[in-house]
């Protein structure tokens, strides 16, 4: 074999391990939150760009988010992982939005 084709053997091949690599990665990303003695844990892998609460009547405490229309609340600034925040009037349905490249996602509040 020429060292031309050897070569681009070699960059696909390492293209090719490069982004299944970086899949299996992003597709292990989780975001969990729980809802236990009167406080919600918000805890989660990788990159959240935005997060934001549905469903909650109010919230109070240092990782609290801020208000926005009845029964959401948001952060202005994403919280590191593990923000615990009291929380009031939890609704069954109440979800996490949030957001890690582009498009919402939901998590339920468990």
């Amino acid at each position: 074999m020429n060292k031309l084709l050897k070569c681009s053997m070699l960059v696909a091949l390492a293209l090719f391990v490069t982004c299944a690599f970086t899949s299996s990665v992003m597709a292990e990303d989780t975001l969990t939150a729980a809802y236990a003695d009167g406080k919600i844990i918000i805890t989660y892998t990788g990159a959240v760009s935005a997060l934001g609460i549905q469903g909650v009547s109010a919230v109070s405490g240092d990782a609290a988010p801020s208000a926005g229309k009845a029964g959401e609340f948001f952060w202005v600034d994403v919280p590191a992982s593990g923000a615990s925040f009291e929380a009031y009037g939890v609704a069954a349905d109440a979800q996490v939005l949030f957001r890690r490249d582009a498009g919402e996602l939901v998590a339920p509040i468990n």
